[in-house]
């Protein structure tokens, strides 16, 4: 065995979304608990800064649990805290409930590696054995067990055998294992939210193209009668970077790790040869794609379809891959059976039958845009950071990240101000309770000073306040001799004003200063 040698070679990507994305938390965001309406548009509420603007703010305790809804605490917060989720397709109405996209810690979104190398492990994997004979591989394909009265493998691990001599029978012998994918973290401002419809073939031959009410589960003639569901998507147009990174050290010898299964060039060693294989996986989908909607005369999803093979064909750099939510059951698997072999599983899997002789997958998830579903889910593309920064989705994001800076810059500062001011007024209030009566009395009249010191500058001190003055040095009398001091020093602090006070107020003064001589 040759000793094993080689480091790791990274290379920094750009990941432009082309049609919506979305990795999920697998569970809904909810109106009145996540998010608001307001103004008709969908407004998610940053629940920790805004519960922290209440704990902080002036608001009764009372004041903050008559709040019904979480709309009204958000009024009682004053300032908003959160973002605005406008609609992909431009139109207004918030629904009752929506797929949330995955966030980090501060709220930006992002793909995870493990998603993204799980669509290129499925890229890999289709376009591997479409190279291949079927010869090679069907015999590892699941068939009814005639003893068990079952298919040989339950229909989530029907290709389990097959992954496993293309890429190593265990976790540890992956070939992929040699491949690190980081996470895409994109802006705040970078999802909208989706409107998804279904596209469901229904009847006889010729079948029909016709819009699934999620609801009923029925199918209707109009788009507009099928209510589908929402989702948080990753828009058109918007960039992450992420990272690609080969480890040749384990690439140096993968048979000292990787065992006697998995095809020893399944994994390319570098971008180039790696987009090769991924962009021969989507032409391949996209083709497909193409032919169904054009069987079936759907133009808006058939343009988009064609618009996306135009640029995998005229794009040098870029490599290109669906993934995720509402790729559908090709996406997911990879479209890698041929008719015959489909057709055979589908007697198998209850989950693949439908209805005999109906084609499968006989539905498509569409995004609603310009007023029509239209939009394929899922589709991205990954090209060298220099290359994806002079897009215009480059350009846009450097500027949106600037100005994400500077609002974060913004934000920090108040924050700062604020937390300040309000360690200030604790400070000034833990002083002012540790003092006596008299000399709290001796602090209101100092604040009330340096208030109306500019005026007095200006006027002379008005006789009411001066009277005041007078009652308190009287007070003074029974005062303990440190307080006594404290109402002195004011009153010499006021003297020093004597250009402004008139002749007799300064006597006055000076008959102060004397009664409360030690």
């Amino acid at each position: 065995m040759r000793a094993m040698q080689g480091k790791n070679d990274g290379l920094r990507l750009g990941l432009e979304i082309l049609t919506p994305v979305q990795t999920g938390t697998g569970g809904n965001l909810i109106q009145h608990i996540d998010y608001i309406d307001l103004g008709g548009q969908v407004f998610m509420v940053d629940q920790a800064r805004t519960f922290a603007a209440l704990a902080s703010g002036d608001q009764t305790l009372d004041a903050v649990l008559s709040g019904a809804r979480l709309d009204d605490l958000v009024k009682l917060a004053g300032p908003r805290h959160g973002q605005l989720l406008p609609s992909l397709h431009g139109a207004g109405g918030v629904p009752r409930e929506f797929r949330a996209q995955l966030k980090d810690a501060f709220l930006r979104p992002y793909l995870p590696g493990s998603a993204l190398k799980g669509a290129i492990r499925t890229a890999l994997f289709a376009a591997a054995l479409r190279r291949l004979p079927d010869t090679t591989w069907q015999h590892l394909l699941p068939r009814y067990d005639e003893r068990r009265k079952k298919p040989s493998a339950p229909a989530k691990m029907a290709a389990q055998d097959l992954s496993k001599q293309a890429f190593g029978g265990t976790p540890n012998q992956d070939r992929l294992r040699a491949l690190h994918v980081g996470d895409a973290l994109f802006q705040p401002d970078d999802p909208r939210l989706a409107d998804i419809r279904w596209l469901n073939l229904t009847g006889h031959p010729p079948y029909q193209a016709r819009w699934r009410n999620m609801a009923t589960r029925t199918s209707v003639n109009r788009w507009q009668d099928a209510p589908g569901l929402h989702a948080e998507m990753l828009a058109p147009g918007t960039l992450a970077p992420v990272t690609l990174q080969w480890d040749h050290f384990l690439l140096s010898d993968p048979a000292a790790w990787g065992g006697r299964d998995g095809l020893p060039n399944i994994l390319p060693t570098h971008f180039e040869a790696l987009r090769q294989v991924l962009n021969e996986h989507a032409r391949h989908r996209l083709e497909r794609e193409i032919e169904f909607y054009r069987a079936y005369g759907q133009d808006g999803p058939l343009q988009h379809c064609r618009r996306l093979l135009a640029l995998l064909e005229q794009e040098p750099e870029a490599a290109y891959l669906q993934l995720a939510w509402g790729s559908g059951w090709r996406g997911m698997t990879g479209d890698w059976l041929a008719e015959e072999d489909r057709e055979r599983m589908r007697g198998l899997y209850r989950e693949m039958r439908g209805r005999d002789g109906m084609p499968f997958p006989k539905t498509r998830r569409l995004a609603v845009w310009q007023n029509q579903p239209s939009l394929p889910l899922g589709w991205l593309r990954l090209l060298p950071w220099d290359a994806a920064s002079r897009t215009e989705a480059g350009l846009a994001h450097a500027r949106r990240a600037a100005e994400a800076r500077e609002a974060e810059v913004q934000t920090r500062r108040r924050d700062e101000a604020a937390a300040h001011a309000a360690r200030e007024a604790a400070e000034q209030e833990a002083r002012r309770a540790a003092l006596s009566e008299a000399a709290r009395a001796v602090e209101d009249f100092r604040a009330r000073m340096e208030r109306e010191r500019a005026e007095w500058v200006r006027q002379g001190i008005s006789g009411q306040w001066f009277q005041a003055l007078r009652e308190l040095a009287a007070d003074a009398a029974g005062w303990e001799p440190a307080d006594r001091a404290g109402l002195r020093e004011l009153v010499e602090t006021i003297g020093g004003l004597a250009p402004a006070l008139a002749p007799k107020k300064n006597d006055h003064i000076k008959k102060l200063l004397r009664s409360l001589a030690p």
